[in-house]
């Protein structure tokens, strides 16, 4: 029963004709009113979807003091119910009219003898903490169900007092020493102390409750070392050196401490999301955008700790085989983390010179049989390279720019050439991040645009799918940082706009549209290409012919690239 969650109720063709707001009201009051118990809950599970129609302040009002109602009248079937409503319409809640007597009504089924009523009391106050977090009554009877006896009521009030600790300052200071004996006390059970412990990540609203919950929980890692108690218990850590700061460098130390020492998978997975998450700018989920956010706090690690999660990948990567191993899943991570810090100034400015720890663990990853960790090693030179371009001490050395060229080219070349491959989005997304590379190299070192344009124009000669478009717009890019960069090219753009043009005429509409993405920027290309330079007859007469065969809308694009 306290497994209870926001579930979508399926009310979508339940049958109902369209009614006004007071309408559909009066109908579900009917319901409520209703003697029997499968009409009560017919009409609870439709007010969610009333307040997603009607969201009047004056109906939600009335309908939510209805439930009350029927909360403190009703049995703890209809009840249930009424939670759920509770938690599907959490942003409707604030426009609550009469609060005062809404909270009365549910809360004096606390008074019940059954404990089963009292839970399901403290789980629906804990799902509207946002409107009440500061109800003096609530948080007495939160701290007085911690104490029962009854295991079903303590987990409710856990539960309530997780999201009332998220809400309110007053009550999170208040509970800190309640909480924190529960967790240290013998006669707490193993399960329900894995329950509190979370609770504690939100006690940082002064800096003397936030040291000594950082205290507590740094003494429960050695007194439970089971993985479940290490994985909570370094979460609660990091949310709390997320919002205090001030413990941000001995969370990164405590953390690389355990991805080295901690041989379980899971442990030193949660250690790089914590890391991820202490970096700045998300918890770290692993998705393909999480490298490219910014490490925002990336300036309060240690001056030691790039270099320490350097050496740790090293041996990761000397254990690992493919992504899918375990340390290879762990590698895939760190070099995630690693890519992220790479974009902060301040977490690599240390390792801007050639054979760094950090050059060097890409160097060893770069030319993996494994995608996903040669595309990652890759980026994160490209990042130090360009970095180090600022540094005046570093830009004359070249070694280093043309053996991460030389890795950004055969990166690109092994993806262009899996074209064929089952997983076409995969291929498409790692082929957009190496040219993404081979872009911010050609944007630090003007003296590769003629080698990276002669390297995509050559698998643009020979590309038929839909990479061609992605080709392009590399160049384009490349194109815009040196004038006459593309000029070479320009034989080979006649040559592809004319064949494209041609098989325009006899294709079907999905791949049609797709060939007129290619000719618009073939197109583009061109008159890219052509700026500063006269126009010949054998380019205006390709374009027009272009123009005459093309979509008219992808002429109208053509046109609005030429302007």
């Amino acid at each position: 029963m306290l497994g209870v969650r926001v579930s979508a109720f399926n009310e979508n063709g339940l049958g109902e004709p369209e009614q006004d707001a007071n309408s559909a009201l009066t109908e579900l009051d009917k319901g409520l009113r209703s003697g029997r118990v499968g009409e009560q809950c017919e009409a609870i599970v439709r007010f969610p979807r009333l307040f997603e129609k009607y969201p009047f302040p004056i109906l939600i009002n009335s309908s939510l003091l209805k439930l009350a109602d029927v909360f403190r009248v009703g049995n703890n079937f209809l009840r249930v119910w009424v939670l759920r409503v509770c938690q599907q319409s959490e942003k409707h809640l604030d426009k609550i009219l009469n609060v005062d007597e809404f909270v009365r009504r549910i809360f004096s089924v606390i008074h019940s003898n059954d404990p089963v009523a009292r839970a399901l009391t403290l789980l629906t106050l804990g799902s509207v903490a946002g409107v009440i977090p500061e109800r003096q009554q609530v948080h007495h009877g939160i701290r007085r169900s911690l104490d029962s006896r009854d295991s079903v009521e303590v987990e409710a009030a856990i539960q309530a007092a997780l999201e009332f600790a998220a809400q309110s300052k007053t009550f999170a200071v208040s509970m800190c020493n309640k909480i924190s004996d529960m967790i240290q006390g013998m006669s707490t059970p193993a399960d329900m102390k894995l329950r509190l412990i979370p609770v504690l990540q939100h006690m940082h609203h002064d800096t003397a409750t936030a040291a000594m919950v950082r205290q507590l929980c740094l003494q429960l890692l050695p007194s439970y070392p089971a993985e479940e108690f290490v994985l909570v218990t370094l979460n609660a850590l990091n949310q709390l050196a997320t919002a205090t700061l001030v413990d941000v460098p001995a969370q990164v130390t405590l953390l690389l401490k355990r991805l080295g020492s901690d041989p379980r998978g899971a442990v030193g997975a949660a250690a790089l999301r914590g890391l991820l998450q202490l970096s700045g700018g998300g918890d770290g989920s692993g998705n393909s955008t999480e490298e490219s956010k910014e490490a925002s706090l990336a300036h309060l690690w240690p001056e030691s700790a790039v270099g320490e999660l350097a050496a740790l990948s090293v041996s990761l990567c000397s254990a690992s085989t493919s992504s899918r191993s375990s340390s290879g899943h762990l590698l895939s991570r760190a070099l995630t983390l690693i890519c992220r810090l790479a974009s902060s100034a301040a977490a690599v400015q240390s390792h801007l010179y050639p054979e760094s720890p950090l050059l060097d663990l890409c160097m060893k990853c770069c030319y993996s049989s494994d995608i996903v960790i040669a595309s990652k090693a890759v980026r994160v030179m490209t990042k130090i390279v360009c970095k180090s371009h600022q540094d005046e001490w570093i830009r004359n050395q070249t070694i280093t720019v043309d053996r991460v060229a030389d890795t950004a080219e055969s990166l690109f070349l092994y993806i262009a050439c899996q074209e064929g491959c089952k997983n076409v989005e995969r291929n498409k997304t790692y082929l957009k991040h190496s040219l993404y590379c081979l872009v911010s190299l050609a944007r630090a070192y003007r003296k590769l645009c003629p080698r990276f344009v002669d390297l995509i124009g050559g698998q643009l000669e020979i590309c038929e799918g839909s990479n061609a478009v992605l080709f392009c717009e590399a160049l384009g890019a490349i194109g815009g940082f040196q004038a006459g960069a593309l000029l070479p090219l320009l034989p080979l753009l006649l040559f592809k706009l004319r064949t494209l043009n041609h098989s325009l005429l006899n294709m079907p509409p999905a791949m049609k549209r797709q060939h007129s993405n290619a000719v618009t920027m073939l197109c583009t290309l061109v008159f890219q290409t052509m700026v500063g330079y006269e126009w010949t007859d054998q380019v205006s007469q390709v374009v027009e012919t272009v123009l005459e065969k093309a979509p008219l809308w992808a002429t109208y694009r053509i046109a609005r690239s030429a302007a």
